[in-house]
């Protein structure tokens, strides 16, 4: 049951996070996109600086806030499973005192 339960959380974990991965590619590819469009576009060198360096920071920022996300996701999905784990513990010692007794 302990094992089930574990898996579970480690399941639902794992889609939480390719979830999260998806957001991030897209997000990145939208980001490449726009800025090529707006490349094509620009008529001066100092133009294409520009957009060079709000692509870079745009693309730094979205990896910076994915990474808190998970972050945050994988902290909560751990103190989960160390919840579950701690109540499954708690459920058997009370089944082994109850045998004993």
């Amino acid at each position: 049951m302990l094992d089930e339960k574990i898996r579970e959380a480690r399941l639902k974990q794992q889609t939480g996070l390719l979830d999260e991965r998806r957001e991030l590619a897209e997000e990145t590819f939208l980001n490449t996109f726009d800025f090529a469009q707006k490349v094509v576009r620009a008529r001066e060198p100092q133009e294409l600086a520009q957009l060079e360096s709000e692509f870079v920071g745009r693309q730094t920022q979205a990896v910076v806030d994915q990474a808190k996300v998970l972050g945050q996701a994988m902290m909560q999905q751990a103190n989960e499973m160390a919840k579950t784990t701690n109540q499954e513990e708690v459920t058997v010692l009370s089944r082994r005192r109850a045998e004993a007794a």
